[in-house]
């Protein structure tokens, strides 16, 4: 990223058809991305929401790594203990 922008600082310093094209490069490029998020029914900012204990649980389930499994759950259960408040 850092390389694509001096590249485009560069051009559009040293060049005067980079001063417009270079602006509409980076324009359309933005474009194409928001364009290809929308059509993928992705978010144009930010991330998708995902649940990784439980994808992390599937994964050792299928592996059948049952004591790396219980494992995993006994920290997810003393951090789930530890996070709430006492009554």
């Amino acid at each position: 990223m850092i390389g694509v922008a001096i590249t485009l600082f560069e051009v559009v310093l040293t060049h005067p058809l980079g001063r417009i094209a270079g602006p509409l490069w980076v324009l359309i490029a933005a474009s194409l991305y928001f364009a290809y998020r929308r059509h993928q029914g992705l978010p144009a900012f930010g991330n998708v929401p995902r649940n990784w204990e439980a994808a992390q649980k599937r994964v050792l389930r299928e592996a059948e790594e049952f004591e790396s499994l219980e494992e995993y759950e006994a920290v997810l259960a003393e951090r789930d203990a530890a996070a709430k408040p006492p009554v």
